[in-house]
């Protein structure tokens, strides 16, 4: 817990089958109040996203099996950078796990590209959780602010947006 409360953001990266797993991550942790992104795999898209790290930066790389080079080397240049790293791995052999300063080991109990990513779910699910519950701010105020908002995004005939959208 001590990684997150230092973060002022978190970035969360993966490859394959877990990338799934670290967009629902971030999804949960903006949901339940953090400041969190996922990186795509497209190099060109994860550069842009590490030249922005620094040290209030908390980094997630998520890996289901014993690859993951692509998500090691971007830990390794949020290292550069001075984020915290955090690696949840399915394979001990994967090498999220020698490029994080903390390990959460997720077994995936399979071989290959096709992992079951249900175990990372869980972890990432559970921090989260832990997370939130440990979170300083009321929750009942951000479930009075989020029902606002689903209350203004279902309702057509809501009058601020009828004005906005006639231009008055």
């Amino acid at each position: 817990l001590a990684m997150f409360e230092k973060a002022y953001h978190v970035v969360l990266m993966a490859e394959g089958y877990a990338e799934s797993i670290a967009q629902m991550g971030a999804q949960q942790l903006r949901h339940s109040g953090f400041s969190a992104e996922t990186v795509p795999s497209d190099p060109v898209q994860r550069a842009a996203t590490l030249i922005r790290l620094d040290a209030n930066t908390l980094v997630i790389g998520i890996s289901a099996t014993e690859y993951g080079r692509d998500v090691a080397k971007a830990m390794a240049y949020a290292h550069i950078r001075g984020c915290a790293t955090l690696g949840i791995v399915g394979s001990m052999e994967s090498p999220v796990n020698r490029m994080s300063d903390s390990v959460i080991y997720a077994p995936t109990n399979s071989e290959g590209p096709l992992p079951s990513i249900v175990a990372l779910a869980c972890a990432l699910s559970a921090i989260v959780a832990v997370l939130s519950a440990n979170k300083s701010n009321a929750p009942e105020q951000q479930i009075s602010e989020f029902n606002a908002a689903y209350q203004f995004l279902t309702q057509p005939e809501n009058e601020a947006f009828e004005e906005e959208m006639n231009g008055e």
